[in-house]
């Protein structure tokens, strides 16, 4: 074995700018379709003489559930256009807005609250809800189903104290939720960025190790089964050279490989090549204490300098 290499990762920024407009369009989509759903379940839940009383907002949520229109996942990739991918998101953008209107105008006319504590207090549980709604989807994925219900569970108690007009204790409640929320929220969105870019590099190092003639010697695999903070596991066979196996984290890639150590990092310098060039991955392999071995020198090739060291950033 010639040791454990590792490299951190970057995208060049074009790329960059497409994840990151690729990830804001997700969420939005994951935002549209959990006020979609919340807002069926507060109109079908809610009794005849409240839909008949509050028609005209019961009206234009319905229309608005009407017209949702989302983007197909396969209509949107990496390397497509970036101004289409404005467009998209600029349309997403105003459908969720109109959404959020919509949830909090139902909200606060379905609690039925004349006094304008009571009112002010069910504005801010529409936007508690929003805010929970808005990533619902990665505070499941990355803090865990148990969490996930138990934002569900403090929005239903809050209810509850704004049915029996605990104000007191519900400005308060709101308060701590919204501080918690947005935390978590802020946690979960660099967390799925990182996996976003962590998935890119997983597509570009199967593609380049298939055309460089390697065979995968099993799919893409967790670490630990169902944890996407763990590792994702790639084995590949270079059939000459023996194996590699690509363990990529949110933050690096490493790789322990068969390959003699006098190819070594030539092997793994043309791969963070061919990163690069194909797909604006940029990487630079070295052993796990930082080094990487002196350069050879060839017949007749002048000696050069030592070069400073470039680490790619995620």
């Amino acid at each position: 074995m010639s040791g454990v290499k590792c490299s951190e990762f970057r995208l060049r920024q074009e790329r960059e700018q497409r994840m990151r407009l690729l990830q804001e369009i997700n969420n939005l989509v994951s935002e549209l379709h959990a006020l979609e759903k919340h807002l069926h379940t507060v109109i079908v839940s809610a009794s005849e003489g409240l839909r008949t009383t509050f028609s005209s907002e019961v009206n234009q949520a319905e229309a608005w559930l009407g017209s949702l229109s989302v983007p197909q996942s396969a209509q949107l990739d990496v390397n497509g256009d970036i101004a289409y991918l404005r467009q998209i998101q600029q349309q997403l953008t105003k459908q969720v807005k109109r959404g959020r209107e919509l949830q909090e105008s139902l909200t606060v006319a379905f609690t039925q609250k004349a006094d304008e504590l009571g009112r002010r207090l069910a504005q801010q549980l529409a936007q508690a809800e929003q805010s929970y709604l808005s990533r619902q989807e990665l505070l499941k994925q990355w803090l865990g189903e148990q969490a996930s219900q138990s934002y569900q569970q403090r929005l239903s108690e809050a209810r509850c104290l704004l049915e029996e007009e605990r104000y007191g204790e519900l400005e308060q409640y709101l308060r701590e939720f919204q501080t918690e929320i947005s935390h978590r929220i802020r946690e979960v969105e660099q967390l799925d960025e990182q996996h976003r870019k962590r998935l890119y590099l997983l597509k570009a190092l199967r593609q380049v190790c298939a055309d460089m003639g390697f065979q995968e010697i099993a799919p893409p695999r967790f670490e630990e089964e169902g944890n996407y903070r763990s590792r994702i596991l790639l084995t590949v066979d270079t059939f000459d050279r023996g194996r590699i196996e690509f363990k990529l984290s949110l933050e690096q890639i490493s790789a322990c490989s068969e390959i003699t150590s006098d190819r070594c990092f030539e092997e793994f310098d043309l791969l963070s090549q061919f990163l690069d060039e194909a797909f604006g991955v940029q990487t630079e392999f070295r052993m796990e204490d930082g080094s990487r071995p002196p350069r050879l020198i060839r017949k007749g090739e002048a000696e050069l300098p030592d070069e400073p060291s470039m680490q790619a950033q995620v």
